[in-house]
């Protein structure tokens, strides 16, 4: 029994881990696009 609690913890772990990139990737975008929309928004400020 200790061996499968063994593995569960292990994949929870590795779950957690691939979980955590998705989050950081996802927000890396979010904050791209954010700046993005801000230098886009500059741009046409400072255009007109």
């Amino acid at each position: 029994m200790e061996i499968l609690d063994e593995k569960s913890n292990r994949m929870s772990r590795v779950i957690v881990g691939v979980f955590e990139a998705n989050l950081l990737a996802i927000l890396e975008s979010l904050n791209e696009l954010v700046h993005l929309e801000f230098l886009t928004d500059a741009e046409i400020t400072a255009n007109s």
